[in-house]
Parts: C-alpha cells; structure tokens; sequence
C-alpha cells in the first residue's frame, strides 16, 4: 500500500457568507472543522511516522537530524508551518493511532473518525498520564472514555484540567509528586538582540501562575468585558484602559515591569538584601539644557533625553550627569523620597496629580516637581505623586 496522496480541496467561493443565515453560518463551520479535525489524524500519523524514523539510537543517520532539524518535532513544526508545542501534540497523538494502549483506544477512535481533534486528545493523554501500581488501565480507560465523551463542549486547556482532576482522583498518593514534578521544571530566561530588545521566556507551575496570571488578568480586565459592576471610580479607571491606545500586549508588560519597580522599591532586603538593583542614566549636562541629544542605560542601550528626565525622577534608577567641565554629577545624597515622606504626599495628592488620571496611591510613584536631574531637592513641597 502506498502513501495517500494529499486530496485536492476545491476552495468554495466565500463571498456569499455574508448572506448566509446564522443556521447556515454555524452548521456549515462544523462541517468544514470535521473535516479539518479528519486533516489532522492523517498528519499526525504521518508525524509518527517521522518520529518513528527519527529515534534517538538512530543518530545523525534519523530522518530528523539529516532534514537539519534538532528533533522530530522541529521537523514537523518545519514542515506544517505550526508551534513545537502543537507538532509534539501531533506526535503524541500519531503513537496512539499506530498503536494505542488499552486506556486509550476510545481516544484513537475518536481522532480517526473526526470526532475528537488533536488538541483534545492530546489533553486527554498528557492529563491521564500511564498506569501505575495505585491506578489499573481499566480505571484511566474509563476516565478517557468520560473525557471523550464530554470533549466537544471544552476547549483543549478546559479538558487538559478535567484530565489531571482525574487522575488526581484516581491516584491521590501521587498528586504530590506529580505537582512536584511540574515545578521542577519552572524556568525565567531572556536574550537580547542586536537591536536591544530583549526577550523573555517563562515557564510557570501551577503554584506560580496562580499569583501571577490572575494578578496580570484583574490589570487587563477591563479589555476584556468585566466586571461590570463597579463603583464609579473603577468604572473610570476600566474605560479608560479599554481606550488606551496600548496593545494588550503592551499593557501587560508596562504592568508587569511597574509591579517590579514597585517590589524593588518595598523590599524590605528579604529578597534583594541590602543592593538593591539600580539603573543608571548616563547623561551630558548639554544635553539636559538643550533636550536634544542622547542619553544611555547602563545595558549600554541608548534612549532620549527625554526619557532621561522621566527616568531620573523614577523609583529605581540614578541619574548620572557629565557637567561642561568634564565633572561628574552622581547626585545629591537622598535623591529617593523616604517611606514617611511617601506617606505624606499619599495623603496630600490621594493618587496620581495628573489631571484625568485616577490611579491609586499604590500605583503612583514620587516625583520631583522640578526635577532632581535640575537640582530640585526631595522634600515634600517639590512632591508629586503620578
């Protein structure tokens, strides 16, 4: 038997979708993702096949590693235009086709005939997991069979949780293990790129992602359509995040990068001890009195000198002024505003002194009304919060 050929799909004419009913809109959407989902089955048992040609005992002589890529996943990220994530699921998924275990069988069923996608089964797989001494493989085909079953009512995340909820239930002796391994494989990594920008890359256990997601989630919220019933002060601050010209993207990073200054600025040493990081602001006195020019990060990244100025009033960073005469300025010995003094200008401006800015105290940092980098000093009356 030979290799099947892919089909040939004659593309429909789609300018009548507009015309379509709602009945006609919805049905016809399912019909064409049978079909997609019937895709899928193929090309993962044609992703098996390469994982089955690329093992690892095969070395530089596995399909893989002579197509150039690292792994076969890599490979068939390569070749499907898709994630590493989602051709690993591919993968997976193609074993059970070839040869699916007896907890299994129903799954395989289900992504041969189109009725389960590759996503699905592979949230069913990975959350079940394999028999052990304490679960039977009747009891994790019984549990896959309830999971198919309820499958086309849950998207593959939703799914993915009512697998581990059911293997915890199955297996309660080693949930703990099991959490344990999950957070062994928590990781933060970042790299710069030669135009500065820099990347960052984090792998969260469920412990962590249940402080740090919903913390970024309640700031985006309004983006997202709740809540709806809020006082009007919040109701304010929410719309007028909806209108913020930002991307979400960008709002959650702005978020998360203030979340830190403001960590930075409360510590009491339990995690930075006494060196608190600082961020100094390289600057030619010249430029300070023309705002034109440059100034530079200690990174070595340049920014404008106008970004110099916001960042010298900053919590967290230090400005550095390089006079006309070839001195250097270091500043004065208390730029920061103390804790008490914070205390005060909370209670003097209630929140930001920005006009329309409705932030709360907790979000506002202490600034200079003329500014340090211009010889303001840091008291109270040359105070503002924003």
């Amino acid at each position: 038997m030979g290799v099947p050929a892919a089909p040939a799909i004659e593309t429909p004419r789609l300018d009548g979708l507009a015309l379509a009913s709602e009945s006609e809109l919805l049905d016809a959407l399912q019909g064409w993702d049978e079909c997609v989902r019937q895709a899928q089955a193929v090309v993962a048992a044609f992703a098996a096949e390469i994982d089955k040609r690329s093992a690892r005992e095969l070395g530089y002589d596995g399909l893989a590693q002579r197509a150039g890529a690292r792994t076969p996943e890599n490979l068939v990220a390569q070749l499907t235009g898709t994630s590493v994530k989602e051709a690993r699921d591919l993968v997976a998924v193609g074993r059970i086709l070839d040869d699916a275990s007896p907890w299994l069988v129903d799954v395989a069923a289900s992504v041969g005939d189109g009725s389960l996608s590759v996503g699905a089964a592979a949230a069913i797989t990975n959350g079940l997991g394999t028999p052990n001494a304490d679960v039977a493989p009747g009891d994790l085909h019984d549990a896959a069979r309830r999971l198919v079953a309820e499958a086309p009512g849950l998207s593959p995340e939703q799914l993915a949780r009512r697998a581990r909820e059911a293997r915890d239930e199955l297996d309660a002796a080693g949930a703990q293990p099991r959490e344990e391994a999950l957070r062994a494989r928590r990781s933060l990594r970042w790299r710069r790129d030669s135009d500065g920008m820099t990347h960052l890359h984090a792998v969260l256990d469920p412990e962590s992602s249940a402080f740090v997601v919903p913390a970024l989630e309640t700031i985006l919220a309004p983006r997202r359509g709740g809540p709806r019933f809020v006082g009007s002060d919040e109701a304010a601050r929410a719309q007028a995040i909806v209108e913020d010209p930002r991307t979400t993207e960008q709002l959650a990073l702005d978020a998360l990068v203030e979340l830190l200054r403001i960590a930075v600025t409360a510590d009491d040493g339990r995690v930075y001890g006494q060196r608190k990081p600082i961020v100094r602001v390289h600057v030619a006195e010249r430029d300070l009195a023309t705002r034109a020019g440059s100034a530079s990060l200690d990174s070595g990244d340049t920014v404008s000198v106008a970004t110099a100025e916001r960042l010298a009033c900053a919590d967290g960073y230090r400005p550095i002024v390089v006079r006309l005469d070839g001195g250097i300025d270091v500043g004065r010995s208390q730029r920061l505003f103390t804790d008490r003094q914070r205390e005060a200008l909370a209670a003097r401006w209630g929140g930001c002194a920005m006009p329309g800015c409705n932030r709360p105290p907790s979000w506002c940092e202490a600034h200079h009304g003329i500014p340090w980098s211009r010889g303001g000093p840091s008291d109270v009356g040359n105070g503002i919060r924003r």
